[in-house]
Order: C-alpha cells, then sequence, then structure tokens
C-alpha cells in the first residue's frame, strides 16, 4: 500500500542516524536477498540507525556478467531469464517482508532493486522502493535512463514518479548511479524540500575508480542542493562471480578487494563517514538536520539563490512508457501523484 504521512514541523528538525549498508548481493536468489535485507535492517536498528539506503540492484543483484559474457551468448541469455524470474513486483509477499522489518525496526529504508510488473514477461526497471518507518511503500523511483550495458536489461523510467517522500525522520529522496549527476534530476528533488538523499550505486564502475567516482558525484550533490547524503555501494564476493560462472580474474585482479565505496556526506560537501572500499559494512553516522538550514543561508537554489525571471524549468509528469502499462495506465501510483500534469517550477 502507497500511503502520505503528514509533514515534518520546520521550526526544529530532528537528529538522525542514517547509514548506507554496504553488501554483496545474494545473486539471483530472491528469497536469499529478501533474508539478507532484513537481516541487515535488523543489525543496522541495533546500532540506533533511522534511515538506511540499500544499493544499487541489490535484489535480486546487479547484472555484471553483461561486462563478462556477450550479449547474445547462451550465458547472458540464461542469466537474463534468471533475473526476470528472480527479480520483484511492487507490491508483493517479497516486499511485504522488507516492510515488516522496516517498520519492527522503526526506520525509513531505501532498497534498490531490479523491478518487474506484474503479469508481464518482459521489460524491468531499474528501481528504488521507499518503505516508512510505519513499513509501507511510500514510493517507487525508476531510474530515468540506464547506463551503458544495463540497457540490455532495463527500460527507462519516467517523471511522475520522481519524487521526495515525506517521513518521521525528514523529507527524502533518491537516485540510481549515474543519475546523481543529472542536474535537472536533481534540482527537481530540491524544488520538494529534499532534506536527505539516497544514491545507490553498484558494485563497481568499469570507466573509473569506484569510490573515487562516488565522492566527486556526491558530495556535488550534497553542496549544490544543501542535503546529507547516504551513498550506498554495492560489492563483490566470490560467489556472486560464481553464480554467474566467471572468475574475478577475468574483471580484474583486484576488482573484489576495491568495489564498493559508501559514504556519508554533510549539506556542505564535507565527508561524514567512510568511503569504506572492499568489505560488507553498515556504515553509520547521526546527523543534525539543521545544517541543512544553515547551509541553505548560503545557496538555495530552489529558493532566494534562484532567478525565476531568468530561468524556468518544467517536468512532464503524465508521460509513462508503453512497457509501464497501456496508454500510460495510473492505477498503481500513489494518491499523491495520480492524475498529474506537466508542472513549472522556477
Amino acid at each position: 500500500m502507497l500511503v502520505m504521512r503528514p509533514a515534518l514541523p520546520m521550526d526544529v528538525l530532528p537528529r538522525v542516524k542514517l547509514a548506507a549498508i554496504q553488501a554483496s548481493s545474494v545473486m539471483l536468489d530472491r528469497d536469499g536477498g529478501v533474508r539478507k535485507a532484513c537481516a541487515l535492517i535488523e543489525q543496522a536498528a541495533a546500532q540506533g540507525v533511522q534511515i538506511a539506503v540499500f544499493p544499487e540492484c541489490f535484489i535480486p543483484g546487479y547484472p555484471i556478467w553483461l561486462d563478462v559474457h556477450r550479449a547474445t551468448s547462451p550465458d547472458a541469455i540464461r542469466l537474463y531469464k534468471d533475473l526476470f524470474a528472480t527479480s520483484i513486483e511492487v507490491p508483493s509477499q517479497s516486499l511485504s517482508r522488507i516492510g515488516d522489518a522496516a517498520r519492527k525496526a522503526n526506520m525509513v529504508v531505501v532498497l534498490g532493486i531490479c523491478e518487474r510488473r506484474t503479469n508481464t514477461t518482459g521489460s524491468l526497471f531499474n528501481s528504488l522502493v521507499f518503505f516508512d518507518n510505519h513499513g509501507q511503500i511510500a514510493g517507487v523511483h525508476r531510474k530515468l535512463v540506464p547506463t551503458l550495458l544495463e540497457r540490455l536489461v532495463h527500460c527507462p523510467g519516467y517523471g511522475d514518479v520522481l519524487r521526495v517522500h515525506e517521513t518521521d525522520f525528514g523529507r527524502i529522496g533518491g537516485l540510481i548511479c549515474g543519475e546523481n549527476s543529472n542536474h535537472l534530476a536533481k534540482f527537481h528533488l530540491l524544488t520538494q524540500g529534499q532534506s536527505i538523499h539516497a544514491a545507490s550505486w553498484p558494485p563497481f564502475f568499469f570507466t573509473k575508480p569506484m569510490s573515487g567516482v562516488v565522492e566527486f558525484v556526491s558530495r556535488a550533490v550534497a553542496y549544490e542542493n544543501k542535503v546529507f547524503v547516504i551513498n550506498a555501494a554495492g560489492v563483490l564476493d566470490r560467489e556472486s562471480l560464481s553464480r554467474i560462472r566467471t572468475e574475478a580474474a577475468e574483471l580484474s585482479s583486484d576488482l573484489v578487494s576495491t568495489s564498493g565505496g559508501s559514504s556519508i556526506i554533510s549539506p556542505a560537501g564535507e565527508v561524514l563517514a567512510g568511503p569504506v572500499v572492499g568489505e560488507e559494512r553498515i556504515l553509520s553516522c547521526l546527523v543534525d538536520l539543521q545544517e541543512v538550514v544553515a547551509q541553505k543561508m548560503i545557496h538555495d537554489f530552489a529558493g532566494h539563490y534562484n532567478r525565476s525571471d531568468v530561468f524556468s524549468f518544467s517536468v512532464r509528469k503524465h508521460i509513462r512508457p508503453l512497457a509501464d502499462g497501456a496508454e500510460g495506465s495510473k492505477e498503481d501510483l500513489p494518491a499523491a501523484e495520480s492524475g498529474a500534469k506537466d508542472q513549472e517550477t522556477s
């Protein structure tokens, strides 16, 4: 069930404990991934965590095989079929189990999944599912543009689910990997009063060192938007590589030990915790959301530092891809999003 929560009072913003869950997926095993996610939520709760973010495609795993198997090879086709079979529908029993864990932990949870639509036999989304601390699904973000080889397994998302969600611990939105460099997507979240940003990342990049990219991109997000950024990166393990029938040496001799790069960044762009590489870790940090207010004295690009007489900005929210339902059906959207029209924000 998708619900809306009353707004958090803005006069005194709380101190909140944030966490990046850096962990390896249980590759192409939905039930195993759900069990691991629930266990990690329980462990984070024992540390007093109130908001936790998981890596990109944590369940059932990021399609790392596309970098070692030719896309039309028998292995790649077999693995795609396994990915589709183990992907998650929204809503579903699997997500209800995650929601129950979030409720018991009194925790806001942002979970990266490969999402398939109910009663379909193709077309997956790269998605973030937002659970509030009452265990309800607050919303789902679908990656706007799959990056590089991801386009072989994921289709594009769209504007009407690019939302900031009200929770008991602050207003949180999120983006996936390369989207964190998309200025317009970041600005749209900023216009909705975002104070906490969930940034989900895969286990590795081939183009640049993983942790370096995560740090310089997310420090820019934090400084420009004046938000706390939770970077949750995946890590590789030998079991995942074995599941896709490859050895770490085929990727890189040090890829397992250098995967990850999770961190937590302040609205001033300062690294508060991390980065952590090469191991599983619940990286947590207590923050004061009042720092968002202090930093916005300097720049508020959706407020006093904007020039609405010079710039205009619009988001096309009513158009949805055919892969997400015939004729742009909105029957599965939250009530607040249903019937959304083009919106201009300056």
